[in-house]
C-alpha cells in the first residue's frame, strides 16, 4: 500500500495511491491530474544521518571547505552515525521549487531515504525501532556547504525553507530517486555499502 496527502479542492486529505489516482478515506477516487501531491507527513521533527555509508565519508573527508579540511569520523569499521535536525520548514510538495538562501555560495543536493516514524520512540533496540516505522519514502537533501562547513552543528547549513524535499508517497517496496546526475550522489537503488541502516540509526535517536 502507498500512502500519500494531497491537496484537493483547498482541501489537504490522507490518501492511497489507486490505479486510477488517490483514493480518499471516504471511498471517493481523486484523478492524479485533480491532485497536488503534498509533503507524506507533517512532523514534529525531522532527524537527519550523515557519515552513514563509506562512499560518502570518503568523499566527505577529501572535500574542503573555505581552506579548511572537513573533520574525518572516527576510523572505525561502522562509524556512529552524526545526527543533525532539519526544521519542518524545509518539507516541500511534488514538484515545489526549493528557494536557495539569499547568501547561498555553494548548494548540493543529495537523494536519501527517508523513513516516517509512526509513534514516539524512546531507548529502543534496532528491533524495536524497526517496528515503529510506517513506511518509507525518498528525500531531496539540500545542504548549503559552506555554511555547513562553517557550523559546527550543520545548522546554518540544514536551515533552508524548502530544502528537504520527501517523496510524494511512503512505499514499503523498492525505492529510487530521480535527481539529476551528480559525482558522488547515486540513485538510493545503487548504494549497497550504507553503514548505518535505519534500525541502528533508530536505536542511537531514540537515545535520552
Amino acid at each position: 500500500m502507498k500512502l500519500a496527502r494531497i491537496e484537493y479542492q483547498g482541501e489537504v486529505y490522507p490518501a492511497t495511491l489507486s490505479c486510477n489516482g488517490y483514493a480518499l478515506q471516504d471511498g471517493t477516487v481523486v484523478p492524479a491530474e485533480e491532485a497536488r501531491l503534498m509533503p507524506p507527513v507533517t512532523p514534529g521533527k525531522i532527524l537527519g544521518v550523515g557519515w552513514n555509508f563509506p562512499a560518502h565519508i570518503r568523499e566527505m573527508v577529501e572535500r574542503t571547505a573555505a581552506g579548511q579540511k572537513i573533520t574525518e569520523p572516527p576510523k572505525e569499521e561502522v562509524p556512529p552515525p552524526i545526527l543533525f535536525f532539519k526544521p519542518s520548514s524545509s518539507l516541500i510538495g511534488h514538484g515545489d521549487a526549493i528557494v536557495y538562501p539569499a547568501d547561498a555560495t555553494r548548494v548540493e543536493y543529495e537523494g536519501e531515504l527517508a523513513v516516517v516514524i509512526s509513534r514516539e520512540t524512546r531507548r529502543v533496540s534496532p528491533e524495536e525501532a524497526s517496528l515503529a516505522v510506517l513506511g518509507w519514502t525518498c528525500a531531496n537533501d539540500v545542504t548549503e556547504r559552506d555554511m555547513q562547513s562553517a557550523d559546527k552543528q550543520w545548522h546554518q547549513g540544514q536551515r533552508a525553507t524548502t530544502a528537504g524535499g520527501p517523496g510524494a508517497r511512503h512505499d514499503p517496496g523498492s525505492l529510487h530517486n530521480h535527481l539529476p546526475d551528480q559525482p558522488g550522489h547515486d540513485p538510493l537503488s545503487r548504494r549497497p555499502d550504507h553503514a548505518g541502516n535505519s534500525a541502528r540509526c533508530g536505536r542511537v535517536a531514540s537515545r535520552g
